[in-house]
């Protein structure tokens, strides 16, 4: 059992920390001013969260848009009137740093931040300037490695109590037997598919690499799990992705499986509101596709979070089969010049 194996045997502390904390100074930013614009500003592993919280705030009615600290710079946001909340675990990352900077600048905005540990460079440089706008909360997991893991459940779980939810104690932190019993069945299967439906060199390719790339399916309360799952696959290096919601995966993406045959698994996020959708497709995509669904019986915002839970079992069975541990990858040298940057 690895590090990130480790991390998610912590979610239950996760759960239970999240319930003690005061969010109300969090909860006032977020929902005071409803006539005031919301962004949302993180990137990497705490991207999703941000995505999540653009839909809370959509929830109450009040406009909000989640943006990556280069795109939230680069375009017409950054001028815009409203209350920006940047999302970072460790506030250290130079990304982050820069998105405080321009936030700073805007005459029209007010620049908050939501942090997991009280100590990092914008958390001094917030400090400095104006602490009441910066809302630390001491994880107690610590760092997790490579890929997020307890912080991003730590994000999802603290804005949902921040927006004025608190019925946290439906969702379950584990999965049951069936649950990981289909995931494992589905991981199997991308190494041994059908070959009846390929022709030779199509055969020979899947033979020769299995499928490493995935499909992945969602609406409107599950895309902040797509977009985590991207984030993970394609950092965790077990699989490359593409996005798409139901509606959309039918003009043309469809196409993909035609053409690409034995290479592409399909992941649909199921919530009960698109499970129809959801098996209409699954009915008509060629029989040697490998298949998983990922269901949640939640139809409110706990969706999510309860979907985030199940797909860090599906990170950690796609690590398996590749022998890695997700949160402790070797990282090239290349990469931490990049990052760094």
């Amino acid at each position: 059992m690895g590090l990130f194996e480790n991390k998610i045997k912590q979610f239950p502390k996760i759960f239970d920390w999240v319930e003690r904390q005061d969010v109300s100074r969090l909860s006032n930013f977020l929902l005071d001013n409803e006539r005031c614009n919301r962004l949302f500003v993180a990137s990497g592993g705490s991207f999703s969260a941000a995505v999540y919280a653009e839909q809370l705030s959509a929830d109450k009615g009040i406009m909000s848009h989640a943006l990556t600290p280069l795109l939230y710079a680069g375009s017409g946001f950054a001028h815009v009137a409203a209350r920006t909340l940047l999302i970072s675990a460790s506030g250290y990352n130079n990304d982050i740093l820069r998105a405080y900077d321009n936030g700073c600048r805007a005459e029209e905005q007010e620049v908050g931040a939501v942090v997991l540990t009280s100590k990092g460079r914008l958390q001094t440089l917030m400090q400095e300037n104006d602490a009441n706008s910066l809302f630390g909360f001491d994880i107690p997991t610590g760092r997790d490695g490579f890929l997020s893991s307890t912080t991003v459940l730590a994000f999802y779980t603290l804005l949902y109590r921040a927006f004025g939810h608190t019925e946290l104690s439906s969702v379950s932190t584990d999965i049951s037997a069936k649950e990981q019993e289909e995931i494992n069945g589905f991981v199997n299967r991308l190494k041994r598919i059908s070959l009846d439906e390929l022709t030779e060199h199509e055969a020979f390719l899947h033979k020769l690499e299995g499928v490493d790339s995935f499909f992945i399916l969602y609406s409107a309360k599950s895309y902040p799990v797509a977009l985590d799952i991207e984030s993970k696959f394609s950092e965790g290096a077990v699989g490359n992705t593409q996005l798409a919601d139901y509606r959309n995966f039918a003009h043309g993406r469809f196409n993909w499986f035609t053409q690409r045959p034995g290479q592409t698994g399909l992941i649909c996020l199921q919530t009960p509101d698109d499970v129809e959708m959801s098996e209409e497709i699954l009915s008509m995509v060629p029989g040697h596709v490998p298949a998983l669904r990922l269901r949640t019986l939640h139809n409110s915002q706990l969706a999510a979070i309860d979907l985030l839970v199940k797909e860090h079992y599906l990170c950690s069975a796609l690590g398996q089969r590749w022998g890695l541990d997700l949160s402790r990858p070797v990282v090239p040298e290349y990469g931490r010049i990049l990052h760094s940057k």
